[in-house]
This record gives structure tokens, sequence and C-alpha cells, in this order.
């Protein structure tokens, strides 16, 4: 429900901390999220999207604290489940998203379009000579129909609880449908679904926040036994 922290008194370094208590209340909503900034309810938040960017822009009362992050959101393929494992679906995928409309809708130019791995230009590890995946409705055809999927719908899970994936949902949905490629996005709650969707699921919404190395990342989404 929240997270409350007091200052400790006994901190090794004289005169920090510098504020006496911190609350940390989760808001899965984004735009419950800028309503709570620009009323007052709290006094910082994070992961502002579409039209709460530009009214915290725009508001006397807040301002927007813009760094550069390793944070990424993603859809990811549970590889050791069908239809997670069909190399030619997830390559389908891929060519669905429309990263450039993504970042200059849902986040105001405020991002790195990324090509589906952790590495960001950012990166020392980035390699500038992979070509960008980009939106390209005749390759999702393609490797849709080479999957022999067939018209089933796809279940792909989107959730609160992962910024940015409702809305990447709904843009692949648009274009799976602009292609007649049957795509089933289903909304779950935040409430649980780390441990009760996540990894559970052929396709699913998944986020990873800063960590100390690479090989964190790389460890946690990709190696069979991570936690």
């Amino acid at each position: 429900i929240r997270t409350v922290l007091e200052r400790n008194p006994y901190y090794w370094k004289e005169g920090q901390p510098y504020i006496d208590r911190l609350e940390l209340i989760p808001i899965a909503d984004p735009a419950a999220r800028a309503n709570a900034l620009l009323s007052g309810d709290v006094d910082l938040i994070h992961n502002l999207t579409g039209s709460g960017i530009d009214e915290v822009k725009n508001s006397s009362v807040a301002s927007a604290f813009v760094t550069a992050s390793t944070y990424y959101s993603a859809i990811q393929a549970a590889v050791d489940v069908p239809p997670g494992n069909n190399t030619d679906l997830n390559l389908c995928f891929a060519h669905l998203f429309d990263r450039k409309r993504f970042l200059d809708t849902v986040l105001k130019g405020y991002g790195t379009i990324a090509n589906d791995h952790p590495f960001g230009p950012n990166s020392q590890f980035y390699n500038k000579d992979l070509p960008q995946r980009e939106l390209d409705l005749d390759k999702a055809k393609f490797h849709h129909g080479k999957s022999g999927i067939g018209q089933a719908k796809i279940p792909i899970v989107v959730t609160p609880g992962v910024p940015y994936s409702l809305e990447m949902g709904q843009l692949m949905l648009r274009e799976a449908t602009r292609a007649g490629i049957p795509l089933d996005i289903k909304r779950e709650p935040a409430e649980g679904y780390w441990t009760a969707i996540a990894g559970k699921r052929p396709h699913f919404a998944t986020g990873f926040y800063p960590r100390p190395t690479y090989s964190m990342y790389l460890t946690l989404g990709w190696r069979k036994d991570a936690s």
C-alpha cells in the first residue's frame, strides 16, 4: 500500500539525509499519477506519459525533470512455451510496432528508440551497425504467414504495472488490424502481475529498471534459471 522511510539521525555523513521523511505511494494509472502531482497530493512522480507530460510542462505548480535512463519497456516472449517459441511470430510482432509514433505521441519525444535488445545508444555495447527494426506491415504479414499460426487470435498481455505497455498494445493492435493479423490485447491489473502473469504467458509486457551491469539485464531477461 505504501512505504514510509524515516531519517536516520545517526547517518554516517553529517548533515544528511536532507529530508526527514519519505512516503512512497504506488499509483499505477499514469493519468491519476499526474493528477496527484498537479493537485498537490504528492510532491514527486515518475513515468509521465502522453498528455500528462504537456500538463506538467504547462503547469505553474510542477515541472518536468528529464534525465537519460536505461529503463526500457518491451513485449517479451516466453520461448519455453508455444507460441512464445515461434520465432516467425515474434518477428511478426517486432515489425508491427511503430516505434517512431510511440516516441512522438506517448513520450512526446522524451525517449530513445530501441532495437529489441537492452543496449541503447548510450551504452558502450551498442551496435550502431545493426539495422534498426521498423514498422513494416509486409514483413509482419510475411512472418505471420510463415509462423503457421493461421487466423487464431494471438493474446498479448499488457498492464498498468508496466509503464507504457498499455499504449504499446494499442499501437500494435492498430497496425495488426491494418495488416489483417488477428491480435488480442489483454489488459491485466497491476496487482499480482509479476507473480501470476509475467513469465507465465507466451507474450507479456515487461519492464526493466536500471541495473548496475548489463550482465544483470541479460541474466534476468534471458537466462533460463533466472529468478
